[in-house]
């Protein structure tokens, strides 16, 4: 068995005034949303719960309190050496 849903992770760059503002957590959950569909594509799913937490918000939060600002080396995601500019 295979959890697609819950256990996403993305990176985007964004300024702090971005993050502050939430004005790209549409953005962030469409990426998620992305993400989690590519994973199960590889299994081949007759259907997954992957539109069903972008669409309730269940990633990124209703007002984005689940996007979270790094406070210190990124470490998990891929490319997390990118420097935004």
């Amino acid at each position: 068995m295979r959890v697609i849903g819950p256990d996403r992770h993305v990176c985007l760059c964004l300024t702090e005034e971005e993050f502050e503002s939430g004005s790209r957590v549409a953005e962030i959950n469409a990426l998620v949303l992305a993400d989690c569909d590519e994973q199960a594509e590889k299994y081949d799913f007759a259907w997954t719960e992957c539109q069903m937490w972008h669409d309730e918000k269940l990633w990124v939060g209703e007002n984005g309190e689940l996007v979270v600002w790094p406070t210190d080396h990124v470490i998990n995601p891929p490319g997390s050496q990118l420097e935004c500019w």
